[in-house]
């Protein structure tokens, strides 16, 4: 029974086969796609995770007063201590903001 239809039928099947593997090659880079794009929104830059769980601006900038103004004794000498503070506080905002307008440029 070896005639021409089993000769017939190894060929389907070879095509069948070729076809399955190529389906299987197209799933396994869809998939990995998938894991890509997850992965890429997923991500947690630097920057994001201290502002996120570290101190805040004001509490270091309190800490910071704390440490400068222990032992003054002049008034001039506070004043001059918070408006240094106060001059890092609007960078710290400054540099704040422009951190926020790139996420959201790069989420757009």
């Amino acid at each position: 029974m070896s005639g021409p239809a089993g000769g017939q039928a190894r060929g389907n099947e070879g095509s069948r086969m070729i076809a399955m593997a190529k389906k299987r090659e197209e799933e396994m880079r869809a998939l990995e796609e998938s894991k890509a794009k997850i992965k890429e929104k997923n991500a947690v830059s630097v920057g994001s995770f201290g502002s996120k769980f570290g101190k805040s601006a004001e509490t270091v900038l309190t800490d910071e007063l704390s440490k400068k103004t222990v032992g003054l004794v002049t008034l001039e000498d506070l004043k001059k201590t918070k408006e240094e503070l106060a001059k890092k506080e609007r960078i710290l905002s400054d540099l704040q903001r422009q951190d926020e307008l790139e996420q959201e440029a790069q989420k757009e």
